[in-house]
């Protein structure tokens, strides 16, 4: 069943964020090297250390991708490491409030950096076999009274037009679709020696990883669950937020890792939640 052998090699894009630091975590466990890409080295180091702290025999590196949208943005990594079997694309925005206009903030990002990783591998990774990308529930969900009525399933697609777009939350989705869209397009255009899989998880909550990532504010599917935390004592209306389908953090790392080992995952899409048992389904 497992087709990956655990002392191969994971570029984990975007590996600071909350998500993939927990992806990290489950590479090292298992005896992975992991690459991993941030904005800076003041992003990674503190994070760097307290790997090296857990994982003193662990094989961790980070390499500096300052823009994922930018043309070419990983294509240095990609000839520095021929030695990368896997890849698994975490990066992307979701951080309401960036005080950006929303294409800047989330559709550009989202789809240039996802098409960017393609290319490069494409073009300066033909050893590598798997592709796996952080989508959302986003990409899935339906509109309006359509959501409410309809079993959604790994088939669905949301059916949001970026130019109906006027909300930083609609913006988010869209910019999820429109970048899964783009990912599989590309695999449909080009010649690849990739396979390619995607998770698609509703809201994501769950500890973080270390301690230290602990601020103020957290990120922002939990700062959902920290905002009850923050309630005016003499609020005497219901509370409806935060309301939707969730699935613990952990699992979601767990599912970007199963498409490297189990083959019949490796093309999937994989749409996970927690069901009232806690148990996932997908």
């Amino acid at each position: 069943m497992s087709t990956a052998d655990s002392a191969d090699t994971v570029l984990v894009t975007g590996a600071t964020g909350f998500i993939a630091l927990h992806v990290v975590d489950q590479l090292l466990a298992k005896g992975y090297s992991v690459i991993g890409t941030a904005r800076s080295e003041s992003k990674y180091k503190p994070l760097l250390d307290e790997f090296t702290k857990e994982y003193p025999d662990g094989k961790l590196s980070y390499e500096i991708v300052t823009d994922i949208a930018v043309d070419d943005a990983f294509d240095e990594v990609l000839k520095k490491h021929p030695e990368i079997k896997y890849v698994l694309h975490t990066a992307s925005p979701f951080s309401f409030g960036l005080n950006q206009d929303f294409k800047t903030a989330y559709l550009d990002p989202a789809v240039n950096g996802t098409v960017n990783i393609l290319k490069a591998i494409n073009l300066y990774g033909p050893q590598i076999t798997n592709v796996v990308i952080t989508s959302s529930f986003a990409a899935v969900k339906q509109s309006g009274n359509e959501f409410l009525t309809t079993v959604h399933t790994s088939e669905h697609w949301n059916p949001i037009k970026w130019e109906d777009v006027k909300e930083e939350h609609v913006a988010y989705a869209a910019s999820k679709t429109y970048a899964e869209k783009a990912a599989r397009k590309f695999v449909a255009d080009n010649k690849v020696n990739f396979k390619l899989a995607t998770v698609n998880p509703p809201f994501v909550w769950g500890p973080q990883l270390f301690e230290s990532s602990v601020k103020e504010t957290l990120n922002t599917s939990n700062e959902g669950i920290t905002s009850v935390l923050r309630l005016d004592k003499t609020l005497t209306t219901p509370l409806k937020q935060p309301l939707g389908l969730a699935v613990d953090v952990r699992d979601v790392a767990a599912f970007h890792i199963l498409p490297l080992e189990v083959e019949q995952l490796a093309e999937q899409r994989q749409f996970i939640v927690a069901g009232a048992s806690g148990k996932v389904h997908s």
